[in-house]
């Protein structure tokens, strides 16, 4: 299975400019053939650095809106970003869950608009405001987001059509954490759970295909643990991937 990086550069970097240096990093980078390397930059800048890239990498966006066109002011739909040259969508982020009040039926709509115009969503289960507490049942969660956001989706689109499923903490993000990582032991506990949840709903042959990322305050320094120890297919990255040299080793530090 191909293992995937995916850059999540967040409300980030300020100007057109600022994105076309980190850009420039990132064309450096000695990319390995089995890694699929994802760069999701605000939309804005989106165009402009897909044309300069080369075709390199793969390029999504970090959100969407469900319905194609119509009166909804200042959503962009999957058609559009798909026209602009996306592959890929991150559905249910925990920031937007958490700070944007987004749900699960929201989740749910903006999934199957995704499959419906054939792009790969990349759907973020763990977070919320009910999640960032410690205490909270990772598992009964983990399982109600991601049961909710498939509600009703059919076990052919699953099958046919590439999918991502990314693990992420809401306390372990960088924005929340400081920069402090979940345990990999805890990590190996979920992804495991996510697998043994996606098997049995679909199948293990179904489900054994569906990549499991993780996401949460990820960085150079480590990632090799995580993918030493963990049956990992990927990782979302934040803050780190704004720093091409250190991206760059991370790419390096993948096995």
């Amino acid at each position: 299975m191909k293992k995937y990086l995916v850059a999540n550069w967040k409300m980030n970097p300020v100007d057109l400019q600022e994105a076309e240096n980190i850009l420039s990093g990132y064309l450096e980078i000695n990319l390995q053939s089995d890694i699929e390397l994802v760069v999701c930059p605000p939309r804005i800048f989106l165009r402009n650095l897909i044309e300069k890239s080369g075709g390199k990498f793969f390029w999504g966006t970090q959100n969407c809106f469900w319905e194609d066109i119509g009166a909804y002011t200042g959503e962009v739909s999957v058609l559009q970003v798909k026209k602009l040259g996306a592959k890929y969508v991150i559905v249910g982020h925990s920031e937007r869950r958490e700070f944007l009040g987004e749900t699960d039926e929201m989740v749910n709509k903006k999934i199957k608009a995704v499959f419906l115009q054939k792009l790969v969503p990349i759907l973020c289960i763990g977070g919320g405001k009910e999640a960032k507490n410690k205490k909270a049942d990772a598992l009964k969660i983990v399982k109600g987001q991601l049961f909710s956001a498939l509600h009703s989706l059919p076990a052919r689109t699953i099958k046919n059509q590439e999918f991502l499923v990314t693990y992420e903490p809401p306390w372990a993000l960088s924005t929340v954490s400081g920069n402090q990582s979940a345990p990999a032991k805890k990590v190996a506990e979920v992804s495991y759970f996510i697998f043994k949840l996606l098997t049995k709903t679909y199948g293990h042959q179904v489900g054994k295909q569906i990549p499991i990322l993780y996401g949460g305050s990820v960085n150079a320094e480590n990632i090799q643990k995580f993918s030493k120890k963990l049956n990992l297919a990927g990782f979302l990255v934040g803050g780190a991937s704004l720093n091409p040299k250190e991206f760059a080793k991370m790419v390096d530090l993948m096995e």
